[in-house]
Parts: C-alpha cells; sequence; structure tokens
C-alpha cells in the first residue's frame, strides 16, 4: 500500500479525476457517433430494392413468423416499393 501526504494526494486524486472526465466525454461522443452511424446504416438498408424473389423471402418468413420487428418493418417498406 502507497501512502501520500495529505496535499499530495489531493492533487493526484484531481488529476486523475480530469482525465477521467475528459475520457468520458470523449467515450460519450464515440457513442453518439455510432449510434447515428446506426441509424444511417437502417435507413440505407430499408431502402435497398430487393428483387423479386428477396421479396417472396420476406413474405415467407413473415407467414412463419420468424422475423424480427425490424426485419418485418423492411419487409413491408420493401414490399411497398416493388408494388
Amino acid at each position: 500500500m502507497v501512502a501520500y501526504p495529505i496535499e499530495e494526494a489531493k492533487e493526484l486524486l484531481t488529476q486523475k479525476l480530469s482525465s477521467q472526465e475528459t475520457s468520458m466525454k470523449t467515450c460519450q461522443e464515440d457513442l453518439e457517433f455510432l449510434r447515428e452511424q446506426i441509424t444511417t446504416m437502417e435507413v440505407n438498408i430499408g431502402n435497398a430494392p430487393l428483387s423479386p424473389s428477396q421479396a417472396d423471402d420476406c413474405s415467407t418468413d413473415v407467414q412463419l413468423g420468424c422475423e424480427t420487428t425490424a426485419t418485418n418493418q423492411a419487409c413491408n417498406n420493401r414490399r411497398r416499393r416493388l408494388r
């Protein structure tokens, strides 16, 4: 165990706190950037054209009830564009 004088300990802890606050801010900015990228990717995937056979695959998945809500929404959007 290491012992520090009170003033030196306060200074060390203040420096570490400042460093960690900066690190947390950077992580929050990175997280926000990733959220924006995920949203952009989801929109692009939802707008991607499907061939008729891919549209049939979506309807088969819906009939089987084995898709997620996001997939179901994407399939519905794609079916609308194919009509």
